[in-house]
């Protein structure tokens, strides 16, 4: 849990919240640094710095099929499906559902 959050956003409008920046920071001296935007293109990937090194976690990070590190490179391949969806990599989340399933039944 976050110690002190920072944040600026802003609303279109509407009343929708169209972007925000904001600066989480933990015990430690830890620190999450996060944006987003409505109508700005970002490369919509993560990045995890630490002391021990770095892990970039490819776009889309919320569901990447590849990871990397400075010495090493992870692929995740996307699950076949004969489904259409409106986001991509959406089948991959299969992996989540089983994981839900199988928690649920212990």
């Amino acid at each position: 849990m976050p110690e002190k959050i920072l944040a600026s956003g802003s609303l279109n409008k509407e009343g929708v919240d169209s972007s925000v920046a904001a600066i989480l920071n933990y015990d430690a001296g830890k620190v999450a640094i996060l944006s987003t935007h409505t109508r700005a293109t970002f490369p919509n990937e993560a990045f995890i710095v630490g002391t021990k090194g770095t892990i970039k976690i490819h776009s889309p990070f919320w569901c990447p099929t590849t990871i990397e590190t400075p010495t090493k490179k992870s692929e995740f391949p996307v699950p076949p499906c004969s489904k259409t969806f409106n986001h991509v990599n959406s089948s991959a989340l299969s992996y989540e559902a089983r994981e839900v399933r199988r928690c649920l039944l212990q």
